[in-house]
């Protein structure tokens, strides 16, 4: 006869490989072999981890651009996509558009030398 363990409490995470059959073991009896994008909860409980959202696309898939957070004065949040010359700008998960095209600040780049 098959019996199947009803499991509520998962305080013990995910547990190596090596505690399988250790049944002996407090933890054993609280842990889970797989839990892959989980997180485990402080009463024992698991829950899905949170993705990612995809917005738009970077000015250039060549160049991996810098994603910063930015708050100011805790009351307007920003990220930005700082990439080569270029930095766009996303709020409330969407890209800041002006005239439907992404709204950007380009920089070109000035050598200066200087005589010592």
């Amino acid at each position: 006869m098959k019996f199947d363990a009803i499991q509520s409490n998962f305080n013990s995470g995910e547990l190596s490989p090596q505690l399988r059959g250790q049944v002996e073991l407090e933890k054993y009896k609280s842990g889970v072999s797989f839990a892959e994008n989980m997180i485990v909860q402080p009463h024992g409980g698991l829950i899905k981890r949170g993705g990612f959202h995809f917005v738009a696309e970077v000015k250039d898939s060549l160049i991996k651009p810098i994603i910063v957070e930015f708050n100011y004065k805790n009351k307007y949040a920003y990220v930005l996509e700082i990439g080569a010359y270029y930095i766009r700008f996303y709020r409330d998960q969407e890209q800041i558009q002006e005239n439907s095209v992404p709204y950007e600040i380009q920089q070109t780049m000035r050598i200066l030398r200087y005589k010592t």
